[in-house]
């Protein structure tokens, strides 16, 4: 089977999951392209659908199925293929919107993947249909050359205290610190420090963060690495569906305090493989409470890790993947 993975943009979480998922998918069968359709545009009117509709349509001609990637990307298909073809798109993160109309166009694809249960019950509480649960993966390939001490050096970082790392993340060109919740995070920081004041708060990504004891990193190549040092790794986005950050620091031991009420709760067990949050308002203790407890650090970050075995990789993902591709041109003969 030939299938078409369909992307708006080629840098980002949801670009690196697509990379994970088109270079696995082979061991199942699946042969997998990649297609970053940068020249759909984020505005729809009918005359731009009319053109996107008819490229789309040329492009997707030697495939068996087209798996979007996004819901600008499913508007696409949806103009394009209507609800008799074989296509079906990821939603990553919870939507901006639940208009009608875009229902009714996700509504015309074959199934829809949500990242996870937080994403899956914002999508059916707006009506969107046949929605399934699939955890995106991540590809652990990305190995630590250098250790802790040796990733301080290298971003002149301080060499004592606490190191806690977090992201500004790219999910898409409208998308802000707050929606990361790197606001929450730093009106949080301040109160750490004064309990832990050699503590240092690194942020990779697109954007600047400003205050005593907090680095910006910007977008660095070799991310594994850098979360893989850190002492505490924390995802405070709101209505964030999933985090491959988070998911690479589970990979690698790393205790993670991610935010409660988004999808991101659902990748840890609380207090068992991951701290956690319900609100911005406890942020700051529930920080300073897994700073303090040195040995559950630890039994957390083995939990974590763990988690990540039996729940989360990219092989896992895949398998599934494959099996609703099949499913699909098996129901649409």
């Amino acid at each position: 089977m030939r299938v078409l993975l369909l992307r708006r943009q080629d840098r980002g979480e949801l670009a690196s999951f697509v990379d994970d998922l088109g270079a696995t998918l082979p061991a199942f069968g699946i042969t997998a392209v990649i297609h970053d359709a940068g020249w759909i545009p984020e505005k729809v009117n009918r005359q731009i659908d009319r053109e996107i509709s008819a490229r789309l349509r040329e492009e997707a001609t030697d495939y068996d199925l087209v798996h979007a990637f996004g819901y600008r990307a499913a508007w696409a298909c949806a103009e394009a293929f209507g609800d008799r073809e074989a296509w079906l798109y990821s939603a990553y993160d919870a939507p901006r919107t639940t208009h009608p109309s875009l229902v009714e166009r996700l509504n015309q694809a074959q199934v829809g993947i949500a990242s996870s249960a937080f994403v899956r019950d914002r999508l059916e509480a707006a009506g969107v249909l046949r929605v399934e649960t699939i955890a995106p993966g991540y590809l652990k390939i990305d190995e630590p050359r250098r250790n802790a001490a040796e990733v301080r050096a290298y971003y002149q970082l301080p060499e004592e205290g606490f190191l806690v790392g977090a992201s500004f993340g790219l999910l898409a060109a409208n998308a802000t610190p707050e929606d990361m919740g790197i606001d929450a995070l730093a009106e949080a920081w301040p109160s750490v420090l004064t309990e832990f004041p050699t503590a240092t708060l690194a942020v990779l990504g697109d954007g600047e963060l400003q205050g005593d004891s907090i680095r910006s990193l910007g977008s660095i190549r070799r991310g594994a690495e850098f979360i893989a040092a850190c002492d505490l790794w924390v995802e405070a986005g709101r209505d964030r569906g999933a985090s491959r950050a988070t998911l690479c620091a589970l990979a690698h031991g790393v205790p993670v305090l991610v935010r409660d009420a988004a999808g991101t709760g659902e990748l840890v067990a609380p207090d068992v493989s991951g701290f956690v949050f319900p609100a911005d308002g406890s942020l700051a203790a529930l920080l300073m409470e897994a700073l303090r407890l040195d040995l559950t650090r630890e039994a957390i970050g083995n939990a974590g890790r763990a988690r990540f075995e039996e729940r989360y990789t990219m092989k896992r993902s895949s398998d599934r993947q494959a099996d609703v591709y099949r499913e699909i041109a098996e129901r649409l003969g």
